[in-house]
């Protein structure tokens, strides 16, 4: 770890950054994963990637925690944890939880941001709870995390997205 990480719920505040750094964190993490002209143009203005209207739905949502990490009074990774069944997606069976996003700006990878959100989530949603996530089939370095994170896999699904239709892994702890 570089430096102290603090996770907080999100503030109007955090905005900017927070669209900012899911920008850099996409353009980065699916690199090679997705089709990288569709990557840079979707990403290339992050208020318009990631605009303010659903930022701040998600923010002001019952049953959905909006999470930040900050290192140095700045945002660097954003956590969204669905705790109940209006906000999880349909293979989370009743009374699981599920991790819709986990981004880290790329300076941060390695620091420990992410175990750092995860951790703060997962602790959310109670020791008893199974928690799911979802992440690309081809995207290696994420699957890698969550299962060093002691999440195994327990299905597949596809997720359409800007670039076409792409499949995915899902995971449970």
């Amino acid at each position: 770890m570089s430096a102290d990480i603090a996770v907080r719920v999100a503030a109007a505040r955090d905005r900017r950054e927070i669209q900012e750094t899911l920008a850099r964190s996409w353009r980065h993490g699916y690199d090679g994963v997705l089709d990288g002209d569709a990557l840079a143009e979707a990403t290339a203005d992050p208020a318009e990637f990631y605009p303010g209207a659903r930022f701040e739905r998600k923010r002001e949502a019952d049953g959905l925690l909006f999470l930040v990490a900050v290192v140095d009074d700045r945002v660097v990774g954003v956590c969204n944890v669905a705790l109940g069944p209006e906000h999880t997606h349909a293979f989370v069976p009743d009374g699981a939880a599920q991790l819709r996003a986990v981004y880290v700006d790329p300076d941060h990878w390695g620091d420990g941001v992410g175990t750092a959100l995860v951790g703060r989530g997962t602790d959310a949603t109670g020791d008893d709870t199974p928690v799911y996530v979802e992440c690309l089939a081809a995207n290696h370095c994420g699957r890698r995390f969550y299962e060093s994170l002691g999440f195994r896999p327990c299905g597949e699904g596809v997720i359409d997205l800007f670039d076409g239709t792409h499949e995915t892994e899902r995971f449970r702890r």
